[in-house]
């Protein structure tokens, strides 16, 4: 009686499993197709899910790998620069809240997808942004600055997969650079000239 017991609870604790992340998903498409078409925030590229099936997605590491990668491309993208946000403010539309909204609502509705290391990402990109709008040598600049270096380094200790961190995680399986969050990391943190946050963020991702 015990082991029936026993089976029948890790068989709902699996379909409970299944279906939240099922739901998830879902909440999580209907999101990125909602943010895919608000001109403040970069493009999806669905194109790193072509060729999966919803059942590869909810149920497979391949899927929830190029879920991870299409993630990491959108929280750490710069479709607009910093001197657009006015453009943007003429218009009533608002760059780094829409940004924000969408980051809350992807770690509050999919959080099995949206992970911390991906929030963390996404702050430490902004912070990079926010840091390059300041002028050079200016308190604001240093200040934000080591924001970013301090969450994107956070953020790397979530970056396990190697095909992740090299950028082989593409809809093709081919070897891409620049989809690496280690690379664009390094980038944001170089564009400010964060040199020390380009070396911590590396060790912390290779640890």
């Amino acid at each position: 009686e015990l082991e029936a017991r026993t089976r029948e609870e890790q068989s709902l604790h699996r379909y409970y499993r299944l279906v939240s992340r099922t739901t998830q998903l879902l909440s999580l498409l209907s999101l990125l197709r909602r943010a895919h078409f608000l001109p403040t925030l970069p493009e999806v590229e669905w194109g790193l899910l072509n060729g999966l099936t919803f059942h590869q997605l909810v149920c497979t590491c391949a899927g929830q790998e190029r879920v991870t990668c299409l993630i990491s491309a959108l929280v750490s993208a710069d479709a607009h620069p910093v001197e657009h946000a006015g453009e943007f403010a003429q218009y009533g539309m608002d760059a780094t809240n829409d940004a924000d909204k969408l980051a809350d609502s992807l770690s509050e509705q999919s959080y099995l997808y949206f992970s911390q290391g991906d929030r963390l990402a996404y702050q430490g990109f902004q912070a990079a942004r926010a840091a390059l709008g300041c002028g050079e040598g200016s308190v604001q600049r240093t200040t934000y600055g080591n924001r970013a270096a301090v969450l994107l380094r956070r953020a790397a200790r979530h970056w396990t997969s190697p095909r992740l961190v090299s950028g082989s995680l593409t809809a093709d399986d081919n070897y891409n650079a620049e989809s690496s969050p280690l690379a664009r990391a390094s980038n944001a943190l170089s564009a400010i000239g964060h040199v020390g946050g380009i070396v911590d963020v590396c060790l912390a991702c290779a640890a």
